[in-house]
């Protein structure tokens, strides 16, 4: 968010400490312009201007009103003190102040200080009548002044940038939408984990998959920082490799929104890493819930290592005895501290022997989404049950493991 000063506060700007204020009948004189009063009128007809609204207001409660309501020029209403006749030169501040961003869609909000909407509230109730707020009055004209000289649409649901007006002072601030980039990404490496540890620019020897496909986009996009939401994640040490993990990548505050994802592509897989991402398209914010929330099955291509020659008949057994078979898994010992301790129910799809050498062997394992593919052959001492060590009958330790398939729709 970045906030931009427009006119120092003065006092008939700041808000009042007379404690008459919001005492409408205390007797004291209050100074309102036509166009305020107007917006006690209920009149929607743009073809009555906002002083013809007032005027009527004015005629229609005069018993009500004359008493202790005084028509003002603007500049001296206690309700919109002017704002309106500087609405040209804050549109200018803003157009300016936006000029380094790429956006095709604004929306206008505003603060209103409570002193006018402790008025306005005080006049609806005096005169029961309803009203047109000014804060929904002024992000009514603002947006539409902006829309016109800035030719950006007004988008209520998911604007570009959103201007914020502090009606008190006529500072204002703004916010500027993400820029989210989906896509799959593969990873060849055992060593470089999927996200940085701190948000924060890394070196390559702090390098991750996230820094990896987020340098490259923010720079694209001249944006203030990144974020990698993915699909699950993989241990450092395990290989990414197949169909790929699909993953949205978040730049945070972008000035430039319309990359070319396949000069992106091309900039991200040229790296030393052994990542490589593929399929880059834009994206949006509902899609990280969707991807967070997705559960397939995927595939593991596992090496590991008994304690002696394999028995391949009590493996082919073992393998069998699980495959097809739900099994109970307690938050392993390694990922404790920092995840809840609770225990899983996952399915094991399939276990299927690849290869049987000495003292190791190969599996490939289809199991469902969320299981923890390590511990299902070691057994995590006794935390995940049953387990490959314990229908084998002899400890297992996994040497290298592969994500080798996401089994997504389709795939």
């Amino acid at each position: 968010m970045r906030v931009q000063g427009f006119r120092e506060g003065t006092p008939e700007h700041r808000e009042s400490s007379d404690p008459e204020i919001g005492r409408v009948h205390s007797g004291r004189l209050r100074h309102l312009c036509y166009p305020c009063l107007g917006s006690f009128s209920g009149i929607r007809d743009p073809a009555i201007t906002d002083e013809e609204r007032g005027r009527t207001v004015l005629e229609h409660f005069r018993d009500k009103l004359t008493a202790w309501i005084e028509p003002s020029d603007q500049d001296s209403c206690e309700i919109c003190q002017g704002i309106f006749l500087s609405l040209d030169k804050l549109a200018g501040v803003v157009k300016k102040d936006l000029g380094e961003y790429e956006f095709s869609t604004i929306l206008v909000g505003s603060r209103e200080p409570s002193q006018a909407s402790e008025l306005e509230k005080e006049i609806s109730m005096i005169i029961g009548s309803d009203f047109d707020p000014l804060k929904k009055r002024f992000n009514r004209k603002f947006g539409k002044l902006l829309e016109e000289q800035m030719g950006k649409a007004v988008d209520f649901l998911d604007p570009d940038i959103i201007v914020t007006v502090d009606l008190r002072y006529f500072s204002f601030s703004y916010t500027v939408k993400s820029l989210y980039v989906g896509g799959t990404y593969t990873k060849d490496s055992r060593n470089i984990p999927q996200t940085r540890w701190i948000h924060a620019p890394v070196n390559d020897a702090d390098a991750s998959v996230e820094s990896v496909i987020g340098n490259p986009l923010c720079e694209m996009a001249k944006g203030e920082n990144f974020y990698l939401h993915g699909s699950g994640r993989e241990d450092v040490d395990v290989r990414m490799l197949g169909n790929g993990r699909e993953f949205i990548l978040e730049v945070s505050g972008p000035r430039i929104r319309s990359l070319d994802l396949s000069e992106a592509t091309r900039k991200i897989n040229n790296n030393r890493f052994g990542v490589q991402v593929a399929n880059l398209r834009f994206s949006s914010k509902p899609d990280v819930a969707r991807i967070k929330k997705a559960e397939y099955d995927k595939s593991y291509r596992a090496v590991v290592r008994a304690s002696g020659a394999v028995n391949s008949e009590r493996l082919l057994s073992a393998a069998q005895n699980l495959s097809g078979k739900d099994i109970y898994q307690r938050t392993p010992l390694r990922v404790s501290t920092r995840r809840s301790d609770i225990v899983r129910v996952r399915n094991i799809r399939n276990i299927r022997i690849e290869q049987v050498s000495g003292e190791t062997f190969t599996m490939v394992t289809r199991a469902q989404s969320g299981t923890y593919i390590k511990e299902l052959i070691t057994g995590d001492s006794g935390r995940t049950v049953p387990s490959l060590s314990q229908e084998y009958g002899e400890p297992l330790e996994v040497l290298a493991l592969d994500v080798i398939w996401i089994h997504r729709d389709g795939d």
